[in-house]
């Protein structure tokens, strides 16, 4: 995925939370930056830096989606009796997206 950042793209990696309690063996975002020419600059921010521009960047992001353009996807737990779970896989990496609690 990262050989296709345009120069200049702002990419929030939000699985860099929590962030991979594993080994010393696992390649996180931080290592797949560190392959790439030039190195990307990288640095931590919350989203309301961009709050100027959230309605422009929803709306395209939005029509990409209905265009087929661009896919998303999610992790569902069913139940409010698995949200304890879901929290724990949200906390430890385990989910693919937006972690979703269903009740």
């Amino acid at each position: 995925m990262s050989q296709r950042f345009r120069p200049r793209t702002i990419t929030p990696a939000a699985s860099l939370r929590g962030f991979f309690v594993v080994d010393s063996l696992t390649e996180t975002p931080f290592h797949e930056m560190a392959k790439l020419n030039p190195v990307p600059e990288h640095r931590f921010f919350v989203n309301t830096e961009w709050f100027d521009e959230w309605a422009d960047v929803t709306s395209e992001l939005s029509t990409l989606v209905e265009q087929g353009k661009m896919k998303y996807r999610e992790t569902i737990t069913e139940g409010f009796e698995n949200a304890p779970q879901g929290l724990r896989d949200f906390l430890t990496g385990k989910n693919f997206g937006k972690q979703i609690i269903k009740i």
